[in-house]
């Protein structure tokens, strides 16, 4: 990840265009919160590519048949940390103006796609191991839920202006 470089710049709520959510898909009822948020950004009128993570080696049957949201697992990577699942590939792929990284736990896995996808202005929760990650922390407790983290996120992102050339 340190080797990696992209453009980083402040991007705020209103001039985002588009925008990446990474997310915890392990737990029930997550399918439900994504699509809101999902639904909320798309009014705002934002281009919205998701990612749900499975902190297990494969990925459930019946996720995969979600058409808006991607979803990878520990064996969607290489003993390298390569990326060998097509959904990662292209979610990493594109230029996003914000990612939102949606997970209160530090999953390794997707602080490190957080840390290799390609966006200008990147928030998630803090945590002193990922500080690098990171453009926006934000401090939160461990018991708060991923619907709490993602209206702190979107509420800050919405108090942040892009700064005129």
């Amino acid at each position: 990840m340190k080797r990696l470089e992209y453009s980083r710049r402040v991007v705020g709520y209103q001039n985002a265009q588009y925008v990446a959510l990474l997310y915890d898909a392990g737990t029930d009822g997550k399918s439900e919160f994504i699509n809101k948020i999902i639904n909320s950004l798309e009014r705002d009128g934002k281009s919205v590519l998701t990612l749900g993570y499975f902190n297990q080696k494969r990925i459930p049957e019946e996720a995969k048949h979600n058409e808006k949201v991607g979803f990878f697992s520990k064996n969607c990577f290489s003993l390298l940390m390569r990326p060998k699942s097509e959904a990662v590939r292209n979610f990493i792929d594109q230029q996003y103006d914000l990612l939102i990284d949606l997970t209160v736990q530090t999953h390794y896995m997707v602080k490190f796609v957080a840390g290799i996808t390609k966006a200008y202005y990147k928030a998630g929760a803090h945590h002193p191991d990922y500080l690098s990650v990171f453009d926006l922390l934000l401090q939160v407790d461990p018991q708060t839920s991923d619907a709490e983290l993602a209206d702190h996120a979107i509420h800050y992102l919405k108090i942040i202006k892009t700064p005129e050339k």
